[in-house]
């Protein structure tokens, strides 16, 4: 029907049934283009961490900082060893560009929900790292199991953890050009108290700072709720001393692969 027929045809059709008609092709033309966009953006049904780094790579990331940055697969599968296998809610804390982050929401299936926690200023060399991080998610069909929280875990802190991975780097510029939110972890002590199955840290890497950041955890796992803790290893004496001084009054020991360790919260009985 060319325009003057239709614009003619609007005067001798009742009103509702020209809306029902201009609504039917409405709907026809949203359903031709989605169908368009699906076939651009196929989902991968699995995940693997190696697979990840080639997307992420393919996508212009460095293979090197990928793979320095991101947790390995034996580590990971270390980790979920210890998962209840009933767990769905889950909390991670620092995405860099999300390896870690796609590994557990696949691991925990299509019921799970994963908060994620990250300020997205650059990191590695890879600015914009919210980007990558959404378009690996939707890559192996995962984005509507996670809750993006774009803000510091605490208060705003600097960028790289005051290292230089990536050459020229000048943490003060990071600092007063990415602005981002803060003290997410306290704010969802007060939303969302014990309703986490797990939670996963590997966000800033102060030893003050994680100590701070597990006081919250603390209220946000539930009874029995696991935590995680990356880079529980001599390069980063703070964190494993961090790891060794945790108390057994809140949680117990599990284990350590030398890469990440893992702790049980106390029941409540």
């Amino acid at each position: 029907m060319n325009s003057s027929l239709r614009e003619f045809s609007k005067w001798i059709v009742p009103y509702n049934i020209w809306n029902r008609l201009r609504q039917k092709r409405l709907d026809a033309g949203r359903a031709r283009q989605l169908a368009a966009a699906q076939s651009i953006s196929a989902k991968v049904d699995d995940y693997t961490c190696a697979a990840a780094i080639e997307f992420l790579v393919s996508h212009g990331c460095d293979r090197a900082q990928l793979v320095a940055g991101s947790m390995p697969q034996m580590s990971l599968d270390y980790a979920r060893s210890f998962l209840p296998a009933d767990a769905r809610r889950g909390l991670h804390v620092g995405n860099f560009v999300g390896v870690s982050l796609a590994y557990f929401i696949h691991a925990l299936g299509s019921e799970s929900v994963v908060v994620a926690v990250d300020p997205n200023i650059v990191h590695r060399g890879i600015a914009n790292p919210a980007r990558r991080v959404l378009a690996l998610l939707e890559h192996f069909g995962l984005e509507q199991n996670c809750l993006l929280l774009t803000g510091y875990s605490l208060e705003r802190s600097v960028a790289n953890d005051g290292r230089d991975y990536a050459g020229g780097f000048a943490t003060t510029e990071v600092f007063a050009t990415e602005p981002s939110c803060a003290q997410v972890l306290p704010q969802l002590t007060r939303l969302t108290p014990s309703k986490f199955d797990f939670a996963v840290m590997d966000g800033n890497h102060d030893g003050s700072y994680l100590r701070r950041e597990l006081a919250c955890i603390v209220t946000l796992l539930k009874p029995g709720g696991i935590l995680v803790l990356d880079d529980v290893s001599s390069e980063w004496f703070e964190i494993e001393r961090v790891y060794e001084e945790i108390g057994t009054d809140m949680f117990k020991k599990l284990g350590t692969d030398g890469r990440v360790g893992v702790l049980r919260k106390h029941s409540a009985d």
